[in-house]
Parts: C-alpha cells; structure tokens; sequence
C-alpha cells in the first residue's frame, strides 16, 4: 500500500468518524423528543376479533395471547370492569389548595391522567391519543401510557394421580407511577410527534404478544384498559433554596427576581457581564424581556408590560428557545445536576449531566445554563453558570472548542498548552490518531491461526473448505384453542436433519408417534450424528503445528443449518435445547438470532445453528433457492404436502389413513388457491411407495431438508473460488468483506522480499537511549521474575554501538535508522537480557512477534511491509 493510498483511507476514514459522530447526536437529540425508532410492527388483532366475536361490551378486551381458561378468565375481567369507573375520566390530582395558595400558585399540578375502561380495539387507542392532542396541542407536553392488564399464572398440580396444569387469572389497574416505565419519553408539541407517540404505543403491544413471553409462568393474555398520563411542561420560574445553594458554591450566579424571566437573566449575564448590581441586572433583563415580545425596551414600563410581566408564566425551553438564540445571538449548552442537594462535606461533588446543546451559528457567544428542578410543582429555573469548570470536574478549553482537560493530572498544564498551541476554536480540524504501531488489516486471514500458519509456510493450497455439515426442518400442525376452532398456535409435528459426511448422507427423523419429547430425542442424537461429521471436517484439516506460548486451539463447531429458521425454529428450539448440560450463545436477539451456538458438557464440539438465507439475498422460498442455487440437472426439489388439512386433535386419524390426500385438501385459503392438475398427479403417483401417510409426511419432511444440500455445497464451492470459506463466515456482508480485502492482498507473496528502502539517517546509540533501554529491560525482566544477574548494563554501551552499526534486523533485514530503531530480542524467554541471549530486531518486529509462533510472525511482519 503507498503512503498516498494510506492517506487516502485516513481521510475516508476521519470523514466517516465524522459522520457517525453526526449521527450520534442528532440520535440523542431525537431521543430528547422521544424520535429514536424508525420501524414499528402492527400487533395482531385476530384473536381480539376472533374471541371478542359475540359478546357484550363489558366481555370484550385487546388478547395478547388466547388464555387458556376462558370461564376463569372472563371473571377476572367482569371483577376488573367494577374496580374502575365506567365512563372516561380526567383526574387532575396534585397539590392541596391551602398549599397551592402558600406558594403563590394559580396553576394545579401539571399532570393530567385520561382514563379509557373499556379498550379492546386498535382504533379506541389511536382516537384517545389524538382526543388527548387536542385537549392539550396549545402548549408541548411531554405523555406517557400504561395499561389494565388481565394476567395468567401457570400452577402445576397433581390430581387423579396425573400432572395437570390449572390457569388462574388476576387483574392489574394502568397506574400513573408505572406509566413513565412503559416507553420512554415522549415530548408532543405538534401533530408529527403525537403521531410518532401513537405508532411507539401501537408498537408497544407488538412487542407484548413476543412469542418469548409465551413459556412463562405469569403471562399478560389480555389488556382492558389504558391511562395516557400527560405532563405539561415547566416553565422558568423564581429562585429556590438549591439555587441559592449553587449560588454560594460559585457554580451558577442567579438573583432574586418577582418575575419569571429566569431564561432572560441568564441572557443579561452573558452579553452584559459588567452589570455589578442587582437593581440593574433586573431592569436590563426586563429590557430583554420586552425585546424578545416585540416591545421597545427604551420606553417606561407602563402599567400594560407590567401586566404582561406578571401574567407571563415562564420560558417554554421547547417553543421558545429558537427565537430566543437567533434574537440575542446565544448557543446554548445545558445541564442537569443528577443529585440535588446539599453537599455534606466540603469534598463532597455534585455530578453534571449535559442535557442539550444547541450550537446554531459558531460566531454566537455560548452561554452555560443549568437547569434546576424546584422543589414544588416540579418547574424548572434556568441559572447562568458561571463556573462551567465546576460543573465538568475539569478544564474546559477558554477558545470553546468544548475539549476537556483532567485539572487532577499531573500533566494538566503541559496538555493544556499543547493544546491552545493548535487550537482554532470550534473550527480546530479534527486530527485523526493512528495505532502507535501500524497494522495490516487482512479479514480473510486474520481470524484463522491455522490459515495463517498455512500461508506463512506457502501450504494454503492444502486447505479445503468446510463440506460437512447439517440441514434441519420442523413440520408443525395446527393446535386449536377455543371451542369455536377460529385460534389455533403451531405445534411441532415432525423433524428431519441431513448430515453430509464425506459425500454421504445420514438422516434423521423423529414425530409425534415417538412421543411428546421427540425434539429431546432428535436433538441427542444429533449430537452424536454430529460428532461424525466433525470427524469428517477434521480428516480434511492439514496436520500443522502452533509453536505458541498462549495459543488454544479452537473448539470445533459442526454447522447445523436451516431454511428461514432464525425466526420459528430457533423460537421452537431454544425451550427443548436448555438443560442442565448446555450451554447456549445467540448473536442478535433470541427472538431473529443471527447464530446460535449450543455447547454440551458431554462433548468437545459445539452446535452452531445458522440460517441459510443469511447467506444469500433476501425474498427467496426454499423452492426458489433449489431452482436458482441448485447445480443443472440435479431433479430433487421441495415437495408438497396438506398442512392445513387436519389439526392436532385429529392428526392420529388423517395420518393414519392409507389413502392419498385429496385435491381439495391442497387448497390453500391464505393464498386462495390449489395446486395444479399435473402436481396432483406426481404426488398421487409418488404415494403409491409408502404404506400411510405418516409414511409421506417422513419422505416429505426429509426431502425438504435433502433438496437444500445440492444449492448449499454449489454455494461452498462458489465462495471457495475466492478462498473464502462460506461455513466460517456469518453472513453474506462477511463473505463480501473478505474477498474485497483478499483482493488487496492478491500479489503477495511469503516469499518475496518486502523491505523498505528508505534515505533515513542511520541510528545512533547515545547514551540516553541506551540507558533507557537497560532500565527497561530489568524492570522487564523482574515482573517476569527473571535472574538479571547478567543482564545488560549501562556499560555496555560499545557492545550495542559495534551490534548496531554491523547488523540488521534478524526478523526482517533491515537495517536501522532513526525511524526504525532497534530493540533486544530474547532468543530464549525463560531467560533475561543478556547479550548471550539476545539479538536485534526492529521495535515494530519485536512486538508483532512477541511468543507468537515464528511462521505466523514472519507472515504478519510481511504483510505490514507489503
């Protein structure tokens, strides 16, 4: 790579930091607004309607999951109707009028609670939300939800000498105290936020019916009733106590006032700082005031802008702060104090959160404001801080360039003038730092010892790909819940699996005719299936050695792969695969995971479940991915099979039958269609071979998972045309990634020698080098606990001049200069440094070595030079 390339990626690197760091804030100030998730999910309302069909208003409620007692259930939600009133209500509930009327407060508490008591459609939520936008729209108002909820508690009992599990059900009323945990925040101040607040709630119950929550104990099946919580926003308002508190520490500066004009006082003490009296400070942010309402600020205060003065409520910190900047020229930066109250000892700090920054215009004077909230009717005063170094614990740079200097290091002082050396202000260009050693980057390689060791003694022509491994499928059948037989969940039916070992194939299957616990049985033996396989894989790896000090080789992991399986399956899998014995590792979430990785105590390899459409592009059916991936003339393809011609109560009877399938058991009501005459007929053709249908449900099931062995070995062999291992990368973007960067790499060679001629001045020893370097190595030496009794000595200044000037980097050959100086290398590590025992290398050779094994030194030392 020529340092013109390497530059190059420095800057496309630096303006990619840049904006990432873009995208962080404007993430935090989205999140400010509660606008931090782009993507919500529509819950499913097919067992609302579905169980809501018929029955009286007091009887319906929004299902999450179908419960499984409903004459319990049903008394549950009757007992939970009469706890609550039966109309809408607004409860205005906050502070006595006796108190109210102590402080000087006209306005009651800010939080407003609307009820809804009989919710059980998506559309009641959605009209309430806005009903709640146009009762509040005239000032922003931060809003939050909670729901009644119908719960169900799973108990086991032992009755008629058999294990039952009986269903018992309670209620829980939506409470203003668990609302602010149900979504974060949310600040509604016009019709695009309250939209945004409706999708997160409507998401909300999305995220309640997780197929995850199913398998618990207690489960929330049924929610009846929802309280949106709305907070008007506090205003600036008149000093307190803990103002007066951060007053007399000399953290902000703030006076006494009889108006609310906190943000304008702020304002006064930045652009008017030589005001020395409070008299005047008052009157100049009075002046402010009436700039910013439009009223010349020369005239007297006549009896109307008093009345406005005395009527005027406080600052909106969300409405009025644009204005506010643009007119006085100000960035604002602010903050909130996390504990607001008096220090007990004099050492005692007060730790600062930055809450926003409004940087608008880099020539406008920044002014620090700390928000603090009072201490009645939660409003919010705004105080100029004064000492913005007090509330960062540190040194903020003087050119506002908002860089932090620790004033507790020792090295405070010198940083700090190294760095006003180079300081333009909030325009100081970004300087990119880079590793102190420089390291190639090499993906297709560098996550393989045994690659690397392959490469570095010129054998990578004996690797093989991964060609062993093992595909899965489940077959399921629908479970009918109601007595109506509208709601069904999918039970598991049948599983195959498909081991590839050595051009052979071995199967697996197992059903419901093996009994209830036929996913434990399969998943024993897949590990024993398992086990050849790894043996196969392992017969194709060269037999090399790591000379390694700290090397431990890998764990083997056998592939097991499945199609569209990240979802369903892997849901369906997980509850069978926890046992006592294993272990389980899942990349992304359990409910969509990437990879999942399942280890047994029993056994030295690990299970490794992967999807195969992460490795090729998405909206591909497993007949799809045969036809387009498959080799030409390989027959075998996805079979066809009745799914929704019986159920789990009458799967015994219709798979028992020895008679085909009829046509129209084949009629797909999804989809509104049959398949063809023709396709009938092969699949009546193809029955004559089996003694039932549980015989052809087998040869369906394990067809499914034969056919996608042929697309995925054509797959293996098309990445292998890279050298890229498919079945050791995660994903399509990886495979990409390492063939682009294989491609940098392409014209190296172990062999060829890369050293760098340069005009560098050669490397003279002084003696303060040299006595560095001898310091270094003892106090090396004795953390290693090494004898240094004959380590090198200062006085062994000649030796190393004589060693210098005569020879070269024993790793790399070359020579030494004042950019590439020299360091001692150990020949043998149990012993220090003496001059027995070392030779020269380069300090960027030395390191890369260190106990590595020498092979994979030489090849990373090369690829750094290449």
């Amino acid at each position: 790579m020529t340092k013109a390339q390497a530059i190059r990626i420095i800057r496309i690197e630096a303006k990619l930091r840049a904006k990432e760091f873009n995208r962080r804030v404007k993430k935090l100030n989205d999140e400010y607004y509660g606008l931090h998730k782009d993507h919500f999910n529509e819950p499913n309302i097919t067992k609302t309607q579905q169980l809501n069909k018929n029955w009286e208003l007091e009887q319906k409620a929004f299902v999450i999951f179908t419960p499984q007692n409903l004459s319990a259930y049903y008394a549950a939600l009757a007992q939970a109707r009469k706890k609550f009133q039966q109309l809408n209500e607004v409860s205005i509930e906050g502070l006595s009028d006796e108190l109210m009327k102590s402080k000087d407060i006209l306005n009651k508490e800010p939080y407003i609670q609307y009820y809804y008591n009989h919710f059980y459609d998506l559309q009641q939520l959605k009209d309430k939300i806005d009903q709640v936008y146009e009762l509040e729209k005239a000032k922003p108002y931060k809003v939050y939800i909670d729901f009644g909820s119908i719960r169900q508690k799973k108990k086991q009992v032992y009755k008629h000498q058999q294990t039952l599990d009986e269903y018992h059900y309670s209620h829980t009323g939506p409470s203003a105290d668990s609302s602010y945990k149900t979504l974060p925040n949310t600040v509604v101040r016009d019709k695009q936020t309250n939209d945004y607040f409706k999708q997160k709630a409507v998401d909300l119950l999305s995220d309640y019916q997780d197929t995850t929550h199913e398998d618990s104990a207690t489960l929330k099946v049924a929610l009846y009733s929802f309280l949106i919580v709305v907070y008007r926003l506090p205003l600036g308002t008149k000093m307190d106590k803990i103002c007066q508190h951060f007053n007399k520490e000399g953290i902000a500066t703030d006076i006494e006032c009889d108006y609310n004009i906190c943000w304008f006082l702020v304002a006064s003490f930045a652009l008017h700082s030589d005001i020395d009296n409070n008299k005047s400070r008052v009157s100049d942010a009075i002046k402010l005031f009436l700039q910013y309402h439009d009223i010349n600020p020369t005239s007297r205060l006549n009896k109307a802008n008093k009345q406005l003065l005395e009527q005027y409520k406080g600052f909106n910190y969300v409405t009025d702060l644009e204005r506010y900047q643009q007119l006085f020229k100000l960035n604002v930066i602010t903050y909130t104090c996390d504990e607001m109250k008096h220090k007990i000892n004099r050492s005692d700090v007060e730790q600062f959160n930055k809450f926003d920054e409004h940087i608008i215009d880099k020539d406008y004077l920044t002014v620090n404001v700390l928000l603090v909230p009072l201490s009645h009717v939660g409003e919010i005063h705004a105080m100029y801080i004064s000492d913005i170094d007090k509330v960062i614990n540190g040194k903020l740079c003087p050119n506002n360039c908002q860089m932090i200097f620790n004033t507790k290091n020792q090295n405070y002082k010198r940083d700090l003038a190294r760095h006003l050396k180079y300081c333009y202000g909030p325009e100081t260009a970004k300087q990119v730092k880079l590793d102190h050693l420089p390291e190639p980057y090499y993906p297709h390689i560098s996550n393989n010892k045994l690659l690397q060791k392959l490469v570095a003694t010129g054998q990578q022509d004996q690797l093989t790909p991964t060609l062993n491994y093992i595909t899965f499928d489940f077959e399921t059948v629908e479970n009918i819940i109601n007595e109506d037989n509208i709601i069904a969940q999918l039970e598991p039916l049948s599983v195959a699996s498909t081991a590839t070992i050595n051009d052979q194939i071995a199967t697996l299957y197992f059903d419901l005719r093996n009994g209830t616990e036929f996913i434990e049985q399969w998943i024993s033996q897949l590990f024993e299936v398992a086990i050849k396989v790894n043996e196969a894989n392992q017969s194709n790896i060269p037999d090399v050695t790591i000379e390694e000090k700290h090397y431990i080789p890998y764990k083997p992991q056998v592939s097991v792969i499945g199609f569209n399986s990240k979802k369903f399956d892997m849901n369906l899998l997980l509850k069978h695969l926890i046992q006592n014995k294993t272990k389980i590792q899942y990349m992304r979430s359990t409910t969509q995971a990437k990879q999942t990785v399942v280890s047994h105590q029993d056994y030295d390899l690990d299970l490794r479940f992967i999807d195969i459409l992460s490795f090729i592009p998405p909206n591909n059916t497993l007949k799809q991915f045969v036809e387009k991936f498959g080799t030409k003339g390989i027959k075998l393809t996805k079979g066809i099979f009745p799914h929704g011609s019986f159920n789990y109560d009458n799967y015994k009877l219709v798979l028992g039958l020895t008679t085909p399938f009829t046509k129209d058991d084949f009629y797909d009501k999804l989809n509104n269609k049959n398949i063809s005459d023709e396709d009938y007929e092969q699949y009546v053709n193809d029955f004559t071979s089996f003694q039932d249908r549980w015989e052809y449900l087998k040869h369906y099931n394990i067809r499914d998972v034969t056919c996608m062995i042929n697309p995925i070995n054509h797959l293996i062999q098309i990445t292998w045309e890279e050298k890229v291992d498919m079945l050791g990368c995660m994903s399509l973007a990886q495979i990409a990634s390492q063939i682009k960067y294989k491609y940098s790499y392409d014209k190296f060679n172990i062999n060829t020698s890369y050293n760098i001629v340069n005009g560098f001045e050669q490397f003279e020893v002084t003696y303060y080098w040299w006595n560095n370097k001898v310091k270094g190595y003892i106090n090396q030496d004795e953390f290693a606990k090494r004898d240094t009794t004959n380590n090198v000595t200062e006085d062994d200044i000649d030796w190393i001049r004589d060693k210098v000037a005569s020879e070269t980097c024993h790793l790399c050959h070359n020579k030494f200069t004042k950019e590439n100086k020299p360091t001692l290398d150990r020949i043998d590590n149990s012993i220090g440094h003496t001059e027995q025992n070392c030779q020269l290398a380069c300090q960027i050779c030395n390191t890369v070595k260190a106990d590595k094994d020498n092979d994979i030194s030489k090849l990373r030392i090369k690829l750094m030079k290449y």
